[in-house]
């Protein structure tokens, strides 16, 4: 840290947790050139000792929190989260989820966004032991085998890479080793949809079990949220490691949760009813076309009103009264549906929402979501011209699947550096994405018409994407301006010479 102080000018005072020994006059002295003191944990105890303060407990309104948005579609916004948000959330997720004290957890989450604040300090509150992984994501699997935690919440762009790494090794790959694995996915997913039980006394101890131990052989629950999991992954992890799997779904405004699926729901796509803690209304939103009369369900803009919402953005009240109304309604940009058993389903996002030139309004995330369930593509985002009438791509693929696939098709050997740049893997690449995008029903003008094949993964020290790898679409089209103009400019020239030769 100390060599970082000169970029931290604010910072004072270092406490260390184990004694400095031979290197506190060293340390010390090297701090104090920055102004800044040092102070091992045991000095701290006694200054405490010597100078004792009266209890002061925060009150239900005194601020807990200002964690910040992810500022996907602009400038990150300060959320104040009070003690009484967090008791209300926690209250909520002790009712909803099977976590016990005693079960512990891997902490890996940023601890800047909202969702690793609550399940960190719910561990701690509810007495689960708290295990900090290494700081290196690629890491995390060595840590959990020493670890071993029964419980991992995650985003969905974690849970596609572990079921696309462990699906390449089991039910796609050739092989005793491929068909067993297929015969033991299908017969646990039959045997959970009849029973709703995760486990199979055959299956599990002959080959399941060993899944397990991917995440350290001991871990029994999976929870999600951020942006929606597709069906096939959840259905899939859930059978292969024989863990309860729950959904939820919330925003930084509502202290990160607002709905969760009940445990051992096994109906897919929806997050779920409100939480304990919440109550919840749908708002038309005529100029997408989503309305109260909407058949079979009414359809709108999720409202959120209860002990979680927020109390405010920080020092932004013109912002603050834009999001929640005079009835302490927080409209939360999101558009859904209530099905019949009182269930929320995400169709939507009304702040990303664009126009293409016909007219057409698109969802990218939606669209990004159905692409990405082909386990070839790691990443991806969707761009739309509004003075065009087609969308194109920047696509990341996943390596591990994508080399084989390509070296494959061409029926030779390239490096992944060589793959992208060749035009036939790219074309193919692109038509491979489009069949998914067939089968899940995308329109004609939601389908990307070119591609550029990305080596380099999106990260957030890009400034691209957030903590959670939600997209930053100002950045990111900012980011690929250039090669953005390139896919037009390409797609354009060859459309014309098809219609010059027509």
């Amino acid at each position: 840290m100390l060599k970082l102080a000169s970029k931290i000018p604010q910072l004072r005072v270092i406490i260390s947790i184990d004694p400095l020994e031979d290197t506190a006059e060293c340390v010390k002295g090297w701090a104090s050139e920055y102004n800044i003191k040092i102070y091992e944990f045991s000095e701290v105890e006694t200054l405490g000792k010597e100078n004792p303060r009266k209890y002061n407990p925060p009150t239900p309104d005194d601020l807990f929190v200002i964690p910040y948005t992810s500022g996907t579609t602009g400038a990150p916004k300060g959320v104040m989260v009070s003690h009484k948000n967090m008791v209300a959330v926690f209250a909520s997720i002790s009712v909803a989820t099977p976590i016990k004290p005693g079960d512990v957890y891997i902490s890996y989450l940023p601890l800047a966004h909202v969702f690793g604040i609550n399940v960190e300090v719910f561990s701690i509150f509810w007495g689960c032991p708290v295990g900090y992984y290494r700081g290196d994501i690629f890491g995390i699997f060595d840590d959990m085998k020493v670890l071993k935690p029964n419980v991992f919440p995650s985003v969905p762009r974690i849970f596609n890479r572990v079921a696309a790494i462990l699906k390449s090794h089991t039910i796609e790959s050739t092989g005793i080793i491929g068909a067993l694995s297929r015969k033991a996915i299908k017969d646990k997913t039959e045997n959970f949809e009849k029973t709703g039980s995760v486990t199979h006394p055959i299956w599990d101890r002959i080959l399941l079990n060993k899944f397990r131990d991917f995440f350290g052989g001991r871990v029994k629950y999976f929870s999600t949220g951020g942006a929606p999991l597709a069906k096939d992954v959840m259905d899939f992890l859930r059978v292969a490691f024989s863990v309860s799997f729950q959904e939820g779904y919330g925003q930084t405004e509502t202290t990160g949760l607002g709905c969760a699926t009940m445990f051992g729901d096994a109906q897919p796509s929806h997050v779920g009813p409100p939480v304990c803690s919440s109550e919840l209304k749908l708002v038309d939103v005529p100029e997408m076309g989503y309305t109260s009369e909407d058949k079979p369900f009414p359809r709108g803009e999720i409202c959120v009103r209860g002990k979680g919402v927020m109390v405010g953005y920080f020092k932004d009240e013109k912002k603050t009264k834009e999001t929640i109304d005079q009835e302490g309604w927080l409209h939360s940009g999101d558009i859904g549906y209530i099905d019949a058993r009182g269930c929320v389903v995400i169709i939507d996002r009304k702040t990303s929402i664009f126009k293409l030139s016909q007219g057409e309004f698109i969802a990218p995330e939606k669209i990004e979501q159905i692409y990405l369930r082909n386990l070839l593509l790691a990443q991806l985002f969707v761009y739309g011209d509004p003075l065009k009438s087609y969308l194109v791509g920047i696509a990341v693929p996943n390596p591990e699947l994508f080399v084989p696939w390509a070296n494959d098709l061409l029926g030779e050997t390239y490096e992944f550096e060589e793959l992208v740049k060749n035009k036939e893997v790219c074309d193919a690449l692109l038509d491979n994405l489009n069949q998914v995008g067939i089968k899940y029903g995308l329109n004609g003008f939601e389908r990307l018409k070119a591609i550029y094949v990305e080596p380099k993964a999106f990260t957030p020290e890009d400034g691209i994407i957030t903590a959670t790898f939600k997209t930053k679409r100002p950045a990111m089209t900012k980011f690929y301006r250039k090669i953005i103009d390139q896919l037009y400019a390409d797609f354009d020239k060859s459309s014309q010479t098809v219609r010059a030769k027509l």
